[in-house]
């Protein structure tokens, strides 16, 4: 009798609860049906899930949780493919940061307390 975890990366049954290799079980899957928003809203809700999930159980902040996520998405052989499918979110997200940073600076504080 074999274990899922030894078998083939092709097999349809899912593997054991372990994160090396469920999700990316989860991403194979996904992309098998060939859909581009369906990987891309598979790989937003995986993030955050394990996001959540890391911040809630393990008590850390939620972007520690983030970056667990990516290590375990990195874990995948589709984590090209999914870096490459969220470079846009990636770079708009860059941009709202910046302008978030921008806002809050008050150059009238220069003219105040000039130094």
């Amino acid at each position: 009798m074999k274990i899922w975890a030894q078998r083939s990366p092709q097999s349809d049954k899912p593997p054991k609860p372990n994160s090396k290799r469920l999700f990316p079980w989860i991403l194979r899957r996904i992309e098998t049906t060939g859909s581009r928003e369906l990987f891309t809203l598979c790989v937003i809700a995986l993030s955050l899930g394990i996001a959540f999930v890391s911040a809630e159980v393990f008590g850390v902040s939620f972007a520690l949780g983030a970056f667990f996520a990516g290590v375990v998405i990195h874990e995948s052989d589709l984590s090209h493919r999914a870096a490459e499918e969220l470079r846009p979110l990636q770079d708009t997200f860059s941009a709202l940061f910046f302008v978030s940073v921008g806002m809050m600076l008050d150059p009238a504080v220069l003219f105040r307390q000039p130094l």
